[in-house]
């Protein structure tokens, strides 16, 4: 199964707002949009404003799950998108040189797109 997916990586809060945008023109709900920083403070009207999944990297929970892991810090919380190792590296590399991170990923496979039925107007 292939899940539809978009990723950017920006440095700057005017890009991120833009990529996000981009995003949702191209279909994405809200709650399907990722952002991963070290850093969330500037974006904390998104977190409180709309459904966007804001995630600051290397808090408490990341340096627990990558001590018991041995993963490390800044790749943790990319694990539920499936990346490959090399991937995950590549990204969590770029957070922790001060990334914004974003990914919108929709919800269900694309061949298990949820069906939108169109109603007839009955005569």
């Amino acid at each position: 199964m292939k899940f539809q997916r978009q990723i950017a990586v920006v440095y700057t809060i005017p890009d991120t707002f833009n990529k996000v945008n981009d995003m949702r023109e191209l279909g994405f709900l809200e709650h399907e949009i990722y952002i991963f920083s070290k850093n969330i403070r500037e974006l904390q009207s998104l977190k409180k404003y709309t459904e966007i999944n804001i995630h600051q990297s290397g808090d408490l929970l990341d340096m627990f799950k990558a001590t018991i892991t041995g993963s490390n810090l800044y790749e943790v919380s990319l694990h539920r998108f499936q990346f490959s190792e090399e991937e995950l590296r590549h990204y969590g590399e770029l957070i922790r040189k001060g990334a914004f991170f974003i990914i919108a990923q929709h919800e269900y496979p694309v061949e298990k797109q949820p069906t939108t039925y169109k109603f007839s107007k009955l005569s």
